[in-house]
């Protein structure tokens, strides 16, 4: 399975995803037509998505952009929340028997896996 772009009788560029069959093109799926770039990139993305979700296979290698994991348009930013990240790893670190190490010690180990960074920019942190 794969997505192709066909430009239409309108000049709209039609998304979708085809297989070849017994080497013929079968068109399984018209996901949309875009007149701009920003609609054809759109468009791309949610037929590369329904081939994942079509063909229920996971990538070895996926090559996908980590920021297009969520469809920004539709999404709004709410916050972190600080405090059930920081109780889970000291959680972890006191099930890992390492709960007398001093507390600076295990802060530092905190906000190393939250932000992963210089020596310096984690104590700044």
């Amino acid at each position: 399975m794969k997505t192709r772009v066909v430009l239409t009788a309108s000049k709209a560029k039609a998304v979708q995803v085809i297989q070849y069959r017994n080497y013929k093109r079968v068109v399984l799926k018209h996901i949309g037509s875009a007149r701009t770039a920003d609609e054809l990139k759109e468009l791309l993305f949610i037929a590369e998505e329904w081939i994942k979700d079509y063909s229920g296979h996971l990538s070895l290698f996926p090559n996908e952009n980590p920021n297009q994991l969520l469809p920004l348009n539709y999404s709004s930013f709410q916050g972190i929340e600080y405090r059930l990240f920081y109780e889970t790893i000291q959680k972890l670190l006191n099930n890992l028997g390492l709960q007398h190490l001093p507390n600076i010690l295990k802060d530092l180990v905190a906000i190393r896996i939250f932000e992963p960074a210089s020596k310096l920019r984690s104590i700044e942190l």
